[in-house]
């Protein structure tokens, strides 16, 4: 059985510390033999994490200069999944009050969370006592030949 590999980290919660995740998603990503459109989905992935550091930063820490984010990235080997999973301690937030976006007509922001969900297989927030939990899922496609090695892509626990 192929064993999971996982990366943490802990940013400031500014900005310019986001760059700092593309070199460990495409680390995670490298794991996976024959992986059809490698730069797509390493880009995807960094998107939809970007977004949600992005609105950490600019929500939960609003006015909190001493900010942080905890990152938990995961390749699940067994299921050909990435996990990536955010904490954060800053204020809470309510995903339900967030309208989704009319796409017919042309918006300057609130497309964040619309493409996050666009872009990922499972997207989930919980408010929990210790912070805020952001979890985010790639089941990560890979070629017929592969297949045998990583399993059916079952969901990633």
């Amino acid at each position: 059985m192929a064993t999971d590999t996982v990366i943490q980290l802990q940013l400031p919660a500014a900005y310019h510390h986001l760059s700092m995740l593309e070199t460990p998603i495409n680390t995670l990503l490298n794991q996976v033999e024959q992986l059809p459109d490698r730069t797509i989905v390493a880009y995807n992935i960094r998107l939809a994490l970007h977004e949600v550091c992005t609105n950490i930063v600019d929500h939960a820490y609003k006015d909190v200069p001493e900010g942080q984010i905890r990152l938990t990235l995961t390749f699940k080997a067994d299921t050909a999944c990435f996990v990536a999973e955010t904490c954060d301690t800053g204020r809470a937030f309510d995903p339900s009050q967030v309208p989704q976006p009319d796409l017919s007509e042309p918006w300057v922001r609130g497309y964040g969370l619309f493409l996050v969900h666009s872009l990922m297989d499972e997207v989930s927030y919980t408010c929990l006592p210790e912070g805020n939990h952001w979890r985010l899922v790639k089941h990560v496609a890979v070629t017929e030949g592969a297949r045998d090695h990583y399993g059916d892509h079952q969901l990633c626990r």
